[in-house]
Protein backbone atom coordinates (compact mmCIF):
# COMPACT_ATOMS: atom_id res chain seq x y z
CA UNK A 1 0.00 0.00 0.00
CA UNK A 2 3.07 2.42 0.99
CA UNK A 3 4.43 1.94 -2.27
CA UNK A 4 1.20 2.49 -4.58
CA UNK A 5 1.01 5.38 -2.33
CA UNK A 6 3.97 7.25 -2.95
CA UNK A 7 3.19 6.35 -6.69
CA UNK A 8 0.10 7.99 -6.94
CA UNK A 9 1.53 11.14 -4.91
CA UNK A 10 4.27 11.12 -7.36
CA UNK A 11 2.20 11.49 -10.10
CA UNK A 12 -0.01 14.26 -9.03
CA UNK A 13 0.49 17.64 -11.21
CA UNK A 14 2.70 19.98 -9.91
CA UNK A 15 1.51 22.88 -8.23
CA UNK A 16 1.49 26.21 -10.93
CA UNK A 17 3.87 28.98 -10.37
CA UNK A 18 2.10 32.00 -9.41
CA UNK A 19 4.66 34.60 -9.87
CA UNK A 20 7.89 35.13 -12.12
CA UNK A 21 10.10 34.59 -9.65
CA UNK A 22 8.68 31.43 -8.64
CA UNK A 23 9.15 30.33 -11.90
CA UNK A 24 12.48 31.56 -12.67
CA UNK A 25 13.60 30.07 -9.06
CA UNK A 26 12.24 26.59 -10.83
CA UNK A 27 13.92 26.78 -13.79
CA UNK A 28 17.75 26.04 -12.49
CA UNK A 29 18.44 22.90 -14.77
CA UNK A 30 21.26 25.16 -16.56
CA UNK A 31 22.51 26.33 -13.49
CA UNK A 32 23.23 23.01 -12.09
CA UNK A 33 24.92 21.89 -15.39
CA UNK A 34 27.10 24.63 -15.34
CA UNK A 35 28.05 24.51 -11.55
CA UNK A 36 29.44 20.75 -13.32
CA UNK A 37 31.14 21.39 -16.24
CA UNK A 38 32.78 24.47 -14.42
CA UNK A 39 34.20 21.80 -11.43
CA UNK A 40 35.39 19.72 -14.24
CA UNK A 41 36.87 22.72 -15.96
CA UNK A 42 38.98 24.44 -12.80
CA UNK A 43 40.12 21.28 -11.99
CA UNK A 44 41.74 20.27 -15.43
CA UNK A 45 43.85 23.33 -15.42
CA UNK A 46 44.34 22.29 -11.51
CA UNK A 47 45.67 18.88 -12.92
CA UNK A 48 47.48 20.32 -15.77
CA UNK A 49 49.81 23.04 -13.71
CA UNK A 50 50.18 20.53 -10.94
CA UNK A 51 52.01 18.27 -13.18
CA UNK A 52 54.75 20.06 -15.04
CA UNK A 53 55.42 17.13 -16.46
CA UNK A 54 57.04 17.41 -19.92
CA UNK A 55 56.62 13.09 -20.17
CA UNK A 56 52.61 13.79 -19.72
CA UNK A 57 49.71 14.12 -22.55
CA UNK A 58 46.60 15.47 -21.09
CA UNK A 59 43.20 14.65 -23.28
CA UNK A 60 40.31 16.73 -22.27
CA UNK A 61 36.87 15.44 -23.50
CA UNK A 62 38.27 11.90 -24.79
CA UNK A 63 37.26 9.10 -23.73
CA UNK A 64 36.20 10.04 -19.99
CA UNK A 65 36.82 13.75 -19.19
CA UNK A 66 40.07 14.20 -18.51
CA UNK A 67 42.34 11.52 -20.30
CA UNK A 68 45.90 11.55 -19.17
CA UNK A 69 49.04 9.82 -21.01
CA UNK A 70 52.52 9.52 -18.80
CA UNK A 71 55.13 8.23 -21.17
CA UNK A 72 58.15 6.52 -19.60
CA UNK A 73 61.06 4.24 -20.17
CA UNK A 74 59.00 1.33 -19.71
CA UNK A 75 56.21 2.72 -21.88
CA UNK A 76 52.75 4.68 -21.69
CA UNK A 77 50.70 4.50 -18.62
CA UNK A 78 46.75 5.73 -19.21
CA UNK A 79 44.39 7.02 -16.78
CA UNK A 80 41.11 7.78 -17.31
CA UNK A 81 39.62 10.82 -15.06
CA UNK A 82 35.84 11.28 -14.40
CA UNK A 83 34.61 14.55 -12.39
CA UNK A 84 31.43 14.71 -10.47
CA UNK A 85 29.97 17.50 -8.70
CA UNK A 86 26.75 17.67 -6.10
CA UNK A 87 25.17 19.59 -3.27
CA UNK A 88 23.04 16.45 -2.41
CA UNK A 89 24.34 13.15 -0.53
CA UNK A 90 25.49 10.51 -2.84
CA UNK A 91 25.11 6.60 -2.11
CA UNK A 92 26.04 3.82 -4.33
CA UNK A 93 23.53 4.12 -6.98
CA UNK A 94 25.46 7.06 -8.21
CA UNK A 95 28.19 4.77 -9.36
CA UNK A 96 25.93 2.89 -11.93
CA UNK A 97 27.11 5.58 -14.65
CA UNK A 98 30.39 5.59 -13.21
CA UNK A 99 31.18 1.55 -13.42
CA UNK A 100 29.69 1.47 -17.12
CA UNK A 101 31.90 4.02 -18.28
CA UNK A 102 34.90 2.47 -16.76
CA UNK A 103 34.00 -0.77 -17.49
CA UNK A 104 33.33 -0.38 -21.04
CA UNK A 105 36.80 1.24 -21.46
CA UNK A 106 38.70 -1.77 -19.13
CA UNK A 107 37.55 -4.54 -21.09
CA UNK A 108 39.10 -3.20 -24.02
CA UNK A 109 42.39 -2.48 -22.14
CA UNK A 110 42.66 -3.81 -18.93
CA UNK A 111 46.14 -1.83 -18.15
CA UNK A 112 44.49 1.46 -17.83
CA UNK A 113 43.99 2.89 -14.83
CA UNK A 114 40.58 4.89 -13.70
CA UNK A 115 40.07 7.60 -11.10
CA UNK A 116 36.76 9.77 -10.00
CA UNK A 117 37.14 12.82 -8.65
CA UNK A 118 34.13 14.06 -6.67
CA UNK A 119 32.68 17.19 -4.48
CA UNK A 120 29.70 16.05 -2.49
CA UNK A 121 29.07 14.45 0.25
CA UNK A 122 29.31 10.39 0.74
CA UNK A 123 26.14 8.13 2.46
CA UNK A 124 28.06 6.14 5.13
CA UNK A 125 27.40 2.45 3.75
CA UNK A 126 28.83 0.52 0.77
CA UNK A 127 29.78 3.77 -1.38
CA UNK A 128 32.16 5.26 1.40
CA UNK A 129 33.57 1.30 1.41
CA UNK A 130 34.25 1.72 -2.18
CA UNK A 131 35.97 5.16 -1.64
CA UNK A 132 37.91 4.27 0.80
CA UNK A 133 39.09 1.40 -0.37
CA UNK A 134 38.33 -0.85 2.70
CA UNK A 135 36.08 -3.27 0.86
CA UNK A 136 34.39 -5.73 3.63
CA UNK A 137 33.21 -9.30 2.33
CA UNK A 138 29.62 -8.02 2.16
CA UNK A 139 30.71 -4.83 0.63
CA UNK A 140 32.69 -7.01 -2.11
CA UNK A 141 29.89 -9.01 -3.21
CA UNK A 142 27.82 -5.72 -3.16
CA UNK A 143 29.84 -4.53 -5.96
CA UNK A 144 30.26 -7.52 -7.85
CA UNK A 145 26.65 -7.84 -8.13
CA UNK A 146 26.41 -4.48 -9.20
CA UNK A 147 28.88 -5.35 -12.77
CA UNK A 148 27.16 -8.29 -12.87
CA UNK A 149 23.95 -6.69 -13.38
CA UNK A 150 25.92 -4.29 -16.34
CA UNK A 151 27.44 -7.43 -17.49
CA UNK A 152 23.83 -8.75 -17.89
CA UNK A 153 22.86 -5.10 -19.83
CA UNK A 154 25.95 -5.55 -22.08
CA UNK A 155 26.27 -8.46 -23.34
CA UNK A 156 28.55 -7.67 -26.82
CA UNK A 157 31.25 -6.59 -24.43
CA UNK A 158 34.29 -9.12 -24.30
CA UNK A 159 33.78 -10.41 -20.76
CA UNK A 160 35.71 -13.32 -21.93
CA UNK A 161 38.89 -12.69 -19.36
CA UNK A 162 37.20 -9.97 -17.00
CA UNK A 163 38.21 -10.20 -13.02
CA UNK A 164 36.63 -8.21 -10.43
CA UNK A 165 38.90 -8.17 -8.62
CA UNK A 166 41.45 -6.29 -11.08
CA UNK A 167 39.27 -4.22 -12.07
CA UNK A 168 38.26 -2.93 -8.40
CA UNK A 169 42.52 -2.15 -7.75
CA UNK A 170 42.62 0.11 -10.72
CA UNK A 171 39.89 2.38 -9.45
CA UNK A 172 40.85 5.12 -7.13
CA UNK A 173 39.08 8.21 -6.03
CA UNK A 174 39.27 11.43 -4.39
CA UNK A 175 37.67 14.61 -2.87
CA UNK A 176 38.26 17.98 -4.09
CA UNK A 177 36.49 20.42 -3.21
CA UNK A 178 35.54 23.02 -5.83
CA UNK A 179 35.65 25.92 -3.71
CA UNK A 180 39.48 25.38 -2.98
CA UNK A 181 40.43 24.96 -6.75
CA UNK A 182 40.70 28.55 -7.76
CA UNK A 183 43.57 29.44 -5.04
CA UNK A 184 44.60 26.20 -5.91
CA UNK A 185 45.21 27.06 -9.79
CA UNK A 186 47.23 29.91 -8.72
CA UNK A 187 49.77 28.12 -5.86
CA UNK A 188 50.33 25.67 -8.89
CA UNK A 189 51.87 28.40 -11.03
CA UNK A 190 53.84 29.35 -7.96
CA UNK A 191 54.69 26.05 -7.22
CA UNK A 192 55.02 24.45 -10.37
CA UNK A 193 55.90 27.26 -12.65
CA UNK A 194 57.64 30.00 -10.89
CA UNK A 195 55.10 32.70 -10.94
CA UNK A 196 55.03 34.57 -8.37
CA UNK A 197 53.91 38.32 -9.38
CA UNK A 198 51.32 40.33 -8.12
CA UNK A 199 49.59 39.86 -11.37
CA UNK A 200 49.09 35.78 -11.49
CA UNK A 201 45.20 35.83 -12.05
CA UNK A 202 46.32 36.69 -15.44
CA UNK A 203 48.21 33.92 -15.83
CA UNK A 204 45.66 31.98 -14.58
CA UNK A 205 43.09 32.99 -16.96
CA UNK A 206 45.45 32.37 -20.21
CA UNK A 207 45.51 29.04 -19.01
CA UNK A 208 41.92 29.06 -18.42
CA UNK A 209 41.06 29.52 -21.84
CA UNK A 210 43.74 27.37 -22.97
CA UNK A 211 41.84 24.49 -21.04
CA UNK A 212 38.38 25.77 -22.12
CA UNK A 213 39.59 25.83 -26.27
CA UNK A 214 41.03 21.92 -26.12
CA UNK A 215 37.85 21.01 -24.31
CA UNK A 216 35.41 22.51 -26.87
CA UNK A 217 37.95 20.24 -29.44
CA UNK A 218 38.80 17.52 -27.31
CA UNK A 219 42.34 18.25 -27.93
CA UNK A 220 45.43 17.20 -26.60
CA UNK A 221 47.50 19.18 -23.94
CA UNK A 222 51.12 18.85 -22.55
CA UNK A 223 53.66 20.60 -20.93
CA UNK A 224 54.84 22.69 -24.09
CA UNK A 225 51.32 24.25 -24.52
CA UNK A 226 51.09 25.14 -21.28
CA UNK A 227 54.67 26.75 -21.24
CA UNK A 228 54.14 28.33 -24.26
CA UNK A 229 50.84 30.12 -22.93
CA UNK A 230 52.83 31.46 -19.93
CA UNK A 231 55.64 32.87 -22.39
CA UNK A 232 52.25 34.58 -24.16
CA UNK A 233 51.25 36.19 -21.21
CA UNK A 234 54.49 37.33 -19.70
CA UNK A 235 55.16 39.02 -23.25
CA UNK A 236 51.60 40.70 -23.23
CA UNK A 237 52.36 42.29 -19.69
CA UNK A 238 55.88 43.46 -20.54
CA UNK A 239 54.28 45.71 -23.27
CA UNK A 240 52.77 47.65 -19.92
CA UNK A 241 49.53 48.94 -18.71
CA UNK A 242 49.51 50.97 -21.79
CA UNK A 243 50.35 51.31 -25.36
CA UNK A 244 53.05 54.31 -25.74
CA UNK A 245 51.98 54.85 -29.21
CA UNK A 246 48.77 56.82 -27.73
CA UNK A 247 51.25 59.65 -27.40
CA UNK A 248 52.76 59.47 -30.37
CA UNK A 249 49.11 59.18 -32.56
CA UNK A 250 46.99 62.09 -32.61
CA UNK A 251 44.10 63.06 -35.04
CA UNK A 252 44.72 65.88 -37.39
CA UNK A 253 41.81 68.26 -37.14
CA UNK A 254 41.86 71.38 -39.35
CA UNK A 255 40.17 74.31 -37.82
CA UNK A 256 39.24 78.01 -37.95
CA UNK A 257 39.49 78.42 -33.94
CA UNK A 258 39.38 82.09 -32.85
CA UNK A 259 42.52 84.20 -31.89
CA UNK A 260 44.39 82.53 -34.59
CA UNK A 261 48.10 83.37 -35.30
CA UNK A 262 50.60 81.55 -37.66
CA UNK A 263 54.10 81.19 -37.46
CA UNK A 264 53.97 80.33 -41.39
CA UNK A 265 55.40 83.27 -42.84
CA UNK A 266 58.07 83.11 -40.52
CA UNK A 267 59.68 79.92 -42.09
CA UNK A 268 57.77 77.87 -39.65
CA UNK A 269 56.33 73.91 -40.91
CA UNK A 270 52.52 74.87 -41.72
CA UNK A 271 50.02 73.19 -39.10
CA UNK A 272 46.21 72.37 -39.68
CA UNK A 273 44.98 75.39 -38.75
CA UNK A 274 47.25 77.58 -41.38
CA UNK A 275 45.85 75.43 -43.87
CA UNK A 276 41.98 75.69 -42.83
CA UNK A 277 43.15 79.42 -42.70
CA UNK A 278 43.83 79.13 -46.88
CA UNK A 279 47.58 81.12 -45.86
CA UNK A 280 50.15 78.56 -48.13
CA UNK A 281 49.95 78.95 -51.82
CA UNK A 282 48.02 76.48 -53.55
CA UNK A 283 49.76 73.95 -55.90
CA UNK A 284 46.81 72.26 -57.65
CA UNK A 285 48.76 70.08 -60.07
CA UNK A 286 51.22 68.38 -57.23
CA UNK A 287 48.00 68.06 -54.83
CA UNK A 288 45.97 66.41 -57.65
CA UNK A 289 48.62 63.79 -58.16
CA UNK A 290 48.82 63.27 -54.46
CA UNK A 291 45.38 62.70 -54.17
CA UNK A 292 45.20 60.32 -57.20
CA UNK A 293 48.43 58.58 -55.30
CA UNK A 294 46.40 58.25 -52.00
CA UNK A 295 43.29 56.73 -53.90
CA UNK A 296 45.52 54.13 -55.99
CA UNK A 297 47.84 53.42 -53.15
CA UNK A 298 48.31 51.66 -49.56
CA UNK A 299 50.99 54.08 -49.24
CA UNK A 300 52.00 57.53 -50.56
CA UNK A 301 55.48 59.18 -49.92
CA UNK A 302 56.26 62.25 -50.67
CA UNK A 303 59.96 63.23 -51.78
CA UNK A 304 61.97 66.18 -51.78
CA UNK A 305 64.83 68.17 -50.35
CA UNK A 306 64.30 70.83 -47.32
CA UNK A 307 62.27 73.67 -47.30
CA UNK A 308 59.89 72.50 -50.30
CA UNK A 309 56.71 72.43 -48.79
CA UNK A 310 56.32 68.39 -48.30
CA UNK A 311 54.23 68.98 -44.92
CA UNK A 312 51.81 71.72 -46.90
CA UNK A 313 51.98 69.49 -49.73
CA UNK A 314 50.49 66.38 -47.59
CA UNK A 315 48.23 68.91 -45.47
CA UNK A 316 46.16 70.30 -48.35
CA UNK A 317 45.91 66.70 -50.14
CA UNK A 318 44.80 65.64 -46.57
CA UNK A 319 42.12 68.56 -46.38
CA UNK A 320 41.21 67.77 -49.92
CA UNK A 321 40.29 64.34 -48.85
CA UNK A 322 39.01 64.38 -45.45
CA UNK A 323 35.29 63.84 -46.40
CA UNK A 324 36.64 59.88 -47.63
CA UNK A 325 39.45 59.30 -44.75
CA UNK A 326 40.30 60.03 -40.83
CA UNK A 327 43.58 61.92 -41.21
CA UNK A 328 46.12 60.76 -38.10
CA UNK A 329 49.58 62.38 -37.44
CA UNK A 330 52.52 60.23 -36.41
CA UNK A 331 54.39 62.54 -34.01
CA UNK A 332 57.37 60.66 -32.67
CA UNK A 333 59.34 57.02 -34.39
CA UNK A 334 62.82 57.26 -33.57
CA UNK A 335 63.37 53.82 -33.75
CA UNK A 336 62.75 50.72 -35.37
CA UNK A 337 61.68 49.01 -32.29
CA UNK A 338 59.44 51.35 -32.01
CA UNK A 339 57.38 50.37 -34.78
CA UNK A 340 55.58 47.69 -32.95
CA UNK A 341 53.47 49.30 -30.72
CA UNK A 342 52.64 51.84 -33.57
CA UNK A 343 51.42 48.91 -35.36
CA UNK A 344 49.48 47.28 -32.49
CA UNK A 345 47.90 50.60 -31.90
CA UNK A 346 46.61 50.64 -35.33
CA UNK A 347 45.70 46.90 -35.14
CA UNK A 348 44.04 47.97 -31.85
CA UNK A 349 41.62 50.70 -33.38
CA UNK A 350 40.89 48.77 -36.54
CA UNK A 351 39.24 45.54 -34.28
CA UNK A 352 37.16 48.45 -32.38
CA UNK A 353 36.31 49.88 -35.59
Amino acid sequence: MGKKKNQKSSNKPKAAKVTLEELSISRDGGQIALRGYSYQFLYSCYLILSSADNGTVFTLEGIEDIDTVKYKADGRHTAHIQLKYSTGNQDASFMDGVLKNYLEAYLIDTDRTFKLVYDFTVAKGFLSKLFSGKLDDTAREFWKEKTNRIKKQTLSWNWSNFDFDDFISKLSFENVKKATLENDIENALIKNWGIAIDNIALYANGIKLLCLDRMESGGDLAYGDVAQCIESTKFDISKGIQNPAHAWIRRIVFSKSAGYSSGYYEGKKATPADIANSLPIERPAVEKNVVESIHDNVITVIKTSSGQGKTTLALRSILALQTEYTPYELTWCNCESELGNIVEYFRMRTRIG
